[in-house]
């Protein structure tokens, strides 16, 4: 890991068995991994920091795919992807790019649920006014 530049004491090894299932949600028994003393991997995974999330950073959706919504309440010409920066609203102005297509958010959908917002880091469904003239192209 080192030649790939990683700090060593940000490297933590957990024993585990994905077959057997040892050291994965609980501590094994002594049995089966005496020699181990630290967490299992879940109470690795609790113990990290979530990264900072940024949402006064200019509004930035990295669109994955466009085309009608897929998700009940948003009947509609829909865009689908990673919110990357900022949050965005509904009811809001934005610019797709490249183009400078200007549109207008309808919905918003994240989990199946209708939301009056979605912001950075969270992926889900914008469901925008556009003029059928524009086109929106991801490829």
């Amino acid at each position: 890991m080192s030649a790939l530049q990683f700090d060593s004491k940000n490297i933590r090894y957990i024993p585990i068995s994905g077959l057997s299932g040892i050291n994965l949600t609980s501590k094994p028994d002594i049995t089966q991994l005496g020699w181990y003393e630290g967490p299992c991997l879940i109470e690795m995974i609790d113990s990290f920091n979530n990264p900072k999330r940024d949402i006064d950073c200019p509004s930035r959706l990295a669109i994955t795919d466009v085309g009608p919504g897929k998700v009940n309440f948003l009947q509609g010409f829909s865009v689908f992807g990673k919110v990357e920066g900022g949050v965005f609203l509904e009811g809001k102005d934005y610019i797709i790019m490249p183009g400078s297509i200007k549109v207008k958010i309808k919905a918003i959908g994240l989990d199946n649920k209708k939301v009056d917002s979605i912001q950075v880091g969270q992926t889900g469904e914008v469901l925008i006014n556009l003029d059928e003239s524009k086109q929106v192209d991801i490829k």
